[in-house]
């Protein structure tokens, strides 16, 4: 009987030993496995390793970040040919940034007194010595960065609360040596006899008393691409700089930039929808304006003097053998004075989208004479504007008014429309500029899609579009538009773009998983909550979350991405690398802007990034040995040596004079 009490005794003590070591394991095991799903799901659902693992496979831009500078939102940019980027925010500051130095210094803030609040424009010289500030209240200030002041405040009547069609700065024509020497011989024959009417003519204008027109300029830094902003200097205002303001009423104002005096010209008597500046090498520089009733009215300046001349629009006569269209024949003939209004076009034909045409734009039936909408873009090396209106667009020659080419776009925001073309080359038929592409881009107006139709010759033999064919009746052995063949691209869900020098467009669109990682930050709750509740007491859970919550931060590569659009279609994507501060969290990006000639600024809330490849030399030109993002079928290897010449002059200059930090 002991023996089998001891037995069952045993037996007991044994089962209950084991169940007990079998319980502790078994929940050991749970716990195990628990935390290895939560740690499983935790590296497969985070935000932050899905876009590392996509980026991982996406090549990147590179970037200049330009931060600490305003609290709210930036809502103008202002960019030139110098290395400087003006910028205005809700926050009422105007600061001078100079990305190209490094390390970037504190922007300068130009002192904007609560009178003059708030502003519509900002104007830059080419330069960087002059920065014009548009008032709502009609004032215009400028800024001097040799004298770091105000020099100059005029009140406009016409500009309260408006904005000019078209305000930029030029360089006064100076006096040549031969004129200045027929100038002072008249002036001397005066002196000998009686002066009277005839003697002083309009071609032998009288000397001019005031100094200002011979000041030299070569004492002190030379006013070019140069320098840092804020520092005082001893150096002589640019006297030969002048500010144009095209207003609205067909009213051209030239501001001289060292005294604010001022005259006003006529551009047209009627009132202007659009106008443009024209600056062509060799050329007059020139104000192209549109009247309402779709009139072409060109301003030439000529000795800092401003004259103004209709051009008469030829539709349907080019290139057809019967005579050279100039402005003399023009005038001469009245059987070439051909009427300006836009309904004598021929009627639009039908046009059906392309099976890479977005679904959500199309084409839309509306009068041509209806002209609100109308937007025009130059082309300023061979004197040309391109000109859209509704469902058409022309491409038109300024000095005889002939269209060179007319086709159908679709409905588009007027204030992306965009014309780039790559470098021009020589004809080899006829000496000629000719180019190898001629791209126009817009955004559509239903959604946010970008629209690009690029022109090119698929003749492989003559490949390059001769700029003189429809302009010469004469010209037999080139082609021209006549002979192209168009090709449309588009790309969805584009944010902001703009053309480079490189024959691309550049530009910034969200991300088409962003709201995929959006959700998926919501499904981290739930799986948060079917947590083992041992696990979810545990201090190590705790520690573990509370890393997690405090490194989580907001990332622009992860709802941003940046991508590039040759002229030829080919689309990159590129991340977009987070700086040091993200920024406001926003919604949509603020205002883009070309900077240099292969970048841009971009502004992301109250921060800016300058988005772009390859080396950071972004004024400067790139070599021919250097990387060229453009499409090689669309760049030529014959390219206009004069002009390439000029331009590496330019940039000797440039490397002699210039200074990247706006303050020096």
């Amino acid at each position: 009987v002991y023996y089998f009490l001891e037995f069952i005794s045993f037996l007991i003590f044994a089962v209950s030993t084991l169940s007990l070591m079998l319980r502790l394991l078994i929940d050991s095991e749970q716990n195990y496995e628990y935390s290895k799903s939560f740690t499983a799901s935790e590296s497969n659902n985070s935000p932050h390793k899905y876009r590392d693992s996509f980026s991982s496979s996406l090549q990147c831009f590179q970037s200049k970040d330009l931060i600490q500078g305003h609290v709210l939102d930036i809502v103008k940019l202002c960019t030139s040919s110098c290395p400087f980027i003006v910028s205005v925010g809700i926050d009422h500051k105007v600061l001078v940034w100079s990305p190209l130095n490094h390390p970037i210094p504190i922007p300068t803030q130009l002192p904007i007194s609560a009178k003059f609040l708030p502003i519509t424009h900002v104007e830059m010289s080419d330069s960087g010595s002059a920065i014009t500030v548009f008032s709502r209240s009609g004032e215009v200030k400028c800024w001097s960065r040799s004298s770091m002041s105000w020099v100059w405040t005029i009140l406009f009547e016409e500009l309260a609360n408006d904005t000019p069609l078209v305000s930029f700065f030029r360089k006064r024509t100076q006096i040549s040596n031969g004129r200045r020497k027929l100038i002072s011989r008249v002036s001397r024959q005066t002196k000998e006899h009686t002066p009277t009417h005839s003697t002083l003519s309009s071609r032998h204008p009288p000397p001019t008393s005031s100094a200002e027109t011979n000041t030299d300029l070569s004492s002190g830094r030379r006013l070019s691409l140069d320098s840092n902003f804020d520092q005082n200097i001893t150096t002589k205002d640019a006297s030969n700089m002048e500010f144009i303001i095209v207003l609205k009423n067909g009213a051209i104002i030239s501001i001289e930039c060292s005294t604010g005096k001022y005259d006003r010209a006529v551009l047209s008597d009627s009132p202007l929808l659009c106008a443009k500046k024209l600056i062509s090498p060799r050329v007059n520089d020139r104000i192209v304006g549109v009247k309402e009733n779709g009139e072409l009215v060109v301003s030439t300046v000529i000795n800092n003097k401003w004259r103004s001349r209709p051009v008469k629009i030829d539709t349907s006569n080019y290139n057809k053998g019967i005579s050279l269209i100039t402005p003399a024949v023009l005038l001469k003939y009245p059987e070439f004075n051909y009427s300006t209004s836009p309904s004598v076009l021929p009627a639009a034909k039908s046009f059906a989208a392309t099976s890479n045409t977005d679904k959500r734009v199309g084409f839309v039936d509306e009068s041509l004479n209806d002209l609100q909408g109308i937007v025009m873009e130059t082309v300023p090396f061979v004197g040309m504007i391109v000109r859209a209106f509704g469902s058409k667009c022309q491409l038109i020659d300024v000095q005889s008014g002939t269209v060179l080419k007319e086709w159908q776009i679709f409905q588009f925001k007027a204030s992306t429309f965009r014309v780039f073309h790559p470098e021009p080359s020589h004809c080899r038929f006829c000496g000629c500029a000719s180019v190898a592409s001629f791209s126009v881009a817009y955004t559509g107006l239903e959604g946010s899609s970008l629209i690009m139709h690029t022109f090119s010759i698929d003749n492989r033999a003559k490949n390059n579009i001769c700029l003189r064919v429809e302009r010469d009746s004469r010209e037999t052995r080139c082609l021209g538009f006549a002979s192209v063949t168009e090709h449309q691209h588009v790309l969805g869900n584009v944010e902001g773009w703009c053309p480079t020098d490189m024959n691309i467009l550049m530009g910034v669109r969200r991300k088409e998983n962003s709201e995929k990682i959006d959700e998926t930050e919501g499904d981290n709750i739930e799986t948060e909550e079917k947590v083992s509740p041992i696990i979810e007491n545990s201090s190590i859970f705790n520690r573990v979350t509370n890393t997690a919550q405090t490194t989580h931060t907001h990332r622009l590569s992860d709802k941003w991405e940046g991508w590039t659009m040759s002229a030829d279609g080919q689309v990159r994507f590129y991340e977009i690398p987070d700086g040091s501060d993200s920024g406001l969290l926003i919604k949509k990006l603020g205002p883009v802007s070309k900077f240099g000639h292969k970048s841009l600024v971009v502004s992301f809330g109250n921060i800016m990034k300058v988005l772009y490849l390859g080396n950071d030399s972004l004024v400067e030109e790139d070599s021919p040995g250097d990387e060229d993002l453009s499409s090689a079928r669309y760049q030529s290897s014959s390219s206009l040596g004069f002009i390439n010449r000029r331009r590496r002059m330019r940039m000797k200059k440039y490397d002699l004079t210039h200074s990247t930090c706006f303050e020096e």
